[in-house]
């Protein structure tokens, strides 16, 4: 018959950082190393766990190969905690078929208020609004305004349905317009709506949300196709004119040359030449306009040579507090 199986003991290590007491911008990355011991003997699998506040979380089995000596096995977990958390904690770990009762460490967190926080003001958001092809990946931007009172490094990060995008950083300075943002990619293959909120992580963490859309259509058939028009939406106070733009995506063959221009709420722009590159795609951003009117207006991209292939969208204008 096989021997029986060895009693596994549990131990916890360390804890990192252990009790903390400071400011949280952002929650606080934990970090716990623990060990299992086994005695001498047969090969064996062992299942552990731990135990945060009472509840169990992270079970998971390690393997020990048979040997004639004691045996270890290194472990680990990793949690966050946020400014909710404040207290006292109780981190414990268990092995099945080891001590009735937990290990336990015992450590306190503790979040403070920002020293001389700035006081920041949301003046505009833009939102993508896509019209095109959805056949690949769709690359979508954002970008916020934010002013402040004095000079100060703000980190911040867009939520895109829900999912944080990586978290950058910024030096504002007061009385200077200076807008930041982030791009990200969507996979869509059918029309649809979202949210993306932005998040300042310091500065007592002001955030602003707002929607987005995408409309899924044919591409523009023709040697030259405008597989994408994306005007941005505007969603602020107005307490100056709404400042948009827009983006455009032609498909056509490596070496084409297209000859494009913008028609801003029934105003044509000077025209345009580009080549084509390699790579059959050719990208083009309108300069930045203003729009006094306070209202939605329209966009257009029209290709002056090859088929003259047109694409039209609105950009919607939204003023609010």
């Amino acid at each position: 018959s096989p021997p029986p199986a060895q009693k596994p003991v549990p131990q916890i290590t360390g804890i990192t950082p252990g009790d903390y007491e400071g400011y949280c911008d952002e929650p606080i990355g934990y970090q716990a190393t623990g060990r299992i011991t086994l005695a001498a003997g047969a090969a064996q699998q062992v299942t552990y766990w731990w135990i945060l506040d009472g509840r169990p979380w992270q079970r998971q089995t390690v393997d020990f190969p048979a040997g004639s000596r004691p045996r270890t096995q290194d472990i680990s977990a990793t949690w966050t905690l946020d400014t909710p958390n404040g207290g006292s904690h109780t981190l414990g770990l268990m092995t099945e078929g080891g001590p009735s009762e937990p290990v336990e460490r015992d450590f306190t967190f503790r979040c403070t208020p920002e020293p001389n926080p700035a006081t920041l003001s949301f003046q505009y958001m833009l939102a993508p609004v896509h019209t095109g092809v959805c056949d690949g990946w769709m690359s979508q931007r954002a970008e916020a305004l934010v002013m402040t009172d004095r000079e100060t490094d703000i980190r911040y990060r867009f939520v895109v349905d829900g999912t944080p995008q990586p978290v950058r950083s910024e030096r504002l300075r007061p009385g200077i317009t200076q807008k930041v943002g982030d791009f990200w990619y969507s996979q869509a293959r059918t029309s649809g709506s979202g949210n993306i909120r932005f998040e300042v992580l310091n500065h007592n963490k002001p955030t602003y949300t707002v929607p987005y859309s995408w409309t899924c259509k044919a591409a523009t058939p023709g040697t030259v196709s405008i597989t994408e028009l994306r005007p941005m939406a505007y969603y602020g106070n107005c307490a100056t004119d709404p400042y948009v733009t827009a983006h455009g995506t032609f498909k056509a063959p490596a070496g084409s040359e297209v000859t494009y221009r913008w028609v801003i709420d029934g105003k044509p722009t000077e025209a345009k030449t580009h080549k084509v590159e390699s790579g059959g795609i050719l990208q083009v951003q309108a300069w930045y306009w203003y729009r006094p009117e306070r209202k939605d207006g329209t966009v257009a991209l029209e290709v002056l040579n090859h088929d003259q292939p047109k694409a039209e969208a609105v950009y919607p204008v939204n003023c609010r507090t």
